[in-house]
């Protein structure tokens, strides 16, 4: 891995991975991630980190192609039909509804 995940960048390989297991392995947002960094005097904006999360999947494409082709050698591939309540707009004043959505894993 080069020095430096993303070129041109200040942002070092143990920021970014912080970043990035933060959002997807702790389900945290990148507007609260930047606001945990400023209370820590640190200016990172939200905009600034989806850009470097952005670039980050550019890179861990070759890991996402290693695990398809790994999956994709199995005889059977189990898959889980989980169920969730997605928010969806209504129209009105505060008339939100909730519809049933599905989540593959």
């Amino acid at each position: 891995m080069p020095n430096r995940p993303i070129p041109k960048s200040f942002v070092g390989p143990a920021l970014i991975a912080h970043i990035l297991c933060c959002k997807y392995g702790y389900h945290l947002p990148l507007y609260r991630q930047s606001q945990m960094f400023a209370n820590e005097g640190i200016d990172l904006s939200g905009a600034l980190m989806a850009g470097w999360v952005g670039k980050c999947t550019k890179q861990l494409k070759h890991v996402s192609d290693a695990i398809r082709d790994h999956v994709f050698e199995a005889q059977a591939i189990f898959m889980d039909d989980t169920t969730v309540k997605l928010l969806q707009k209504g129209n009105g004043c505060g008339k939100n509804k909730t519809k049933t959505a599905r989540l593959w894993v």
